[in-house]
């Protein structure tokens, strides 16, 4: 170790390796490659496809349900359905999901109605329902 600094290398401050500024690459600014702004797609807003709202296709069904004569719709072969409207004619059962039946000669007054237990009463089922062994142990 010493007690002074020691004298640099070099001298101080260097000159620089080029002369400052230097000329641009390039010529700025450079011509647009297309003109702007670009026309759109498709004129905005478009028109809607459907109206809206639509109506209601059918009436809400009613609790009543009085069956005109002895046919009535039926989705278990013994009982009308409630709904007023599945009780107007076969074609309105069907759309219910129902069958229709005549309810005087369908099924015995204490019919077993469909999916109802036959058990010791094969022949009390509702038609066109039968009874079927399901576990017959």
């Amino acid at each position: 170790p010493t007690n002074s600094p020691t004298k640099a290398p070099t001298s101080s401050p260097t000159k620089a390796p080029t002369s400052s500024p230097t000329k641009a690459p390039t010529n700025s600014p450079t011509k647009t490659p297309t003109s702007s702004p670009t026309k759109a797609p498709t004129n905005s807003p478009t028109s809607i496809p459907t109206k809206a709202p639509t109506p209601i296709p059918t009436e809400p069904p009613t609790a009543a349900a009085e069956p005109q004569g002895p046919n009535c719709c039926s989705s278990n072969y013994r009982d009308c359905m409630l709904f007023q409207f599945c009780n107007r004619n076969e074609s309105s059962c069907g759309g219910c999901g129902g069958v229709w039946i005549n309810s005087n000669t369908n099924c015995p007054r204490n019919g077993i109605p469909r999916f109802g237990s036959c058990t010791n009463r094969r022949n009390a089922c509702c038609r066109p329902a039968t009874c079927v062994d399901v576990n017959p142990y």
